[in-house]
């Protein structure tokens, strides 16, 4: 599994199979392995590149003050340049999602299609988010079989404190992408549950309005990660995009 650096920060991705490169973004507290069940049926066809983000999985985390959408999204340009990938198919779940859309407002050159899974555009409020940063670091003393049981964080590890308040503060300024996306030309899959919260099913259906080649995709009785506890119907979706995508052009 190759690891590249920027600036202090180490990047650990896994690359397989072969043809247009898709990236996979993961959320807030969890690791490449959240992708594992739709990497392994699309790398049959795509070249599948999942990516730790900073301070996540193997990872290596930097100070605080350098957790921004912008050094999140750098770090996501850094690996495709290292898999020699010009454009890419982005997909962003949660605050992975948050970073496809900086992505998209400010690297649209790069981005072929644009999947936002379990996302929004709409900062939380802060006396609700605040307990999760602090759970983040918290999961140092919950059991694998607590985490197990939990398909939000079967593939999470606890946060050192400069990543989950750097990634917390970072989702707590979140800019209205929505507003920017208006004028996006690319191809978008706009996807969640619709038991999740309803800063995500606002937030998703808000980025559905605004992104003019979007389709929306609900996944019946799915909560966060659809792609984990609904995996044949979220795959579905994304095939659906995936086969009408024209990637030559």
């Amino acid at each position: 599994m190759p690891t590249v650096r920027n600036g202090s920060v180490d990047l650990h991705y896994r690359a397989s199979g072969d043809g247009f490169p898709i990236l996979f973004l993961h959320g807030f507290t969890a690791s490449l392995g959240l992708w594992n069940g739709v990497s392994s049926v699309f790398s049959t066809s795509f070249r599948c590149i999942n990516m730790d983000l900073r301070g996540h999985g193997k990872s290596s985390p930097g100070p605080r003050e350098s957790y921004s959408l912008e050094s999140l999204s750098g770090d996501a340009l850094k690996i495709l340049d290292d898999d020699e990938a010009d454009r890419a198919i982005v997909i962003g779940h949660s605050l992975g999602g948050m970073i496809a859309q900086h992505l998209a407002v400010h690297y649209q050159e790069r981005i072929a299609a644009l999947v936002l899974s379990s996302t929004t555009c709409f900062v939380p409020p802060r006396d609700a988010f605040v307990p999760l940063i602090k759970g983040a670091i918290a999961l140092a003393s919950m059991s694998a079989k607590e985490k197990a049981m939990n398909p939000a964080l079967r593939h999470s590890s606890p946060l050192d404190e400069d990543t989950a308040w750097g990634c917390g503060e970072t989702i707590l300024n979140l800019a209205r992408y929505d507003q920017m996306l208006e004028s996006f030309a690319s191809p978008s899959l706009v996807i969640y549950g619709d038991q999740d919260s309803e800063s995500i099913v606002k937030g998703s259906q808000q980025l559905v309005a605004s992104i003019p080649l979007s389709r929306e995709s609900i996944v019946l009785g799915a909560a966060h990660v659809p792609q984990v506890t609904h995996a044949e119907a979220y795959n579905e979706a994304l095939s659906d995009l995936l086969q009408d995508l024209d990637l030559e052009s």
